[in-house]
């Protein structure tokens, strides 16, 4: 089954994977939410990250549940058809093959 045939779910389930993100707590949330959101949306979302001690890093690292509820809100979109989000995270998947067959 190629990235074209798997549901935004699929495709996001796969990049977690590839990319070991699993951890949601402390630093590791708001280091793996980056990744994510940077993969996401290649330009709009490397613009500007999280600042250090902003009350939303501060909040995202106390709570590992909003981590996970923000990781299903976004599960959720791609299904529903935010295609351009599937579109990155499959071609970040390929990228990946690609240079794992060099």
């Amino acid at each position: 089954m190629n990235e074209e045939e798997l549901s935004g779910s699929e495709v996001l389930t796969k990049f977690l994977d590839q990319e070991e993100i699993f951890n949601f707590e402390g630093q590791r949330a708001i280091e793996n939410l980056t990744k994510l959101f940077e993969n996401l949306d290649s330009e709009d979302y490397k613009e500007q990250p999280f600042r250090y001690g902003s009350p939303i890093e501060s909040f995202l690292q106390d709570n590992s549940g909003a981590c996970q509820a923000i990781i299903e809100w976004i599960e959720k979109q791609m299904d529903r058809g935010c295609d351009h989000w599937k579109d990155n995270l499959s071609k970040q998947l390929i990228e990946d093959e690609d240079e794992d067959e060099e």
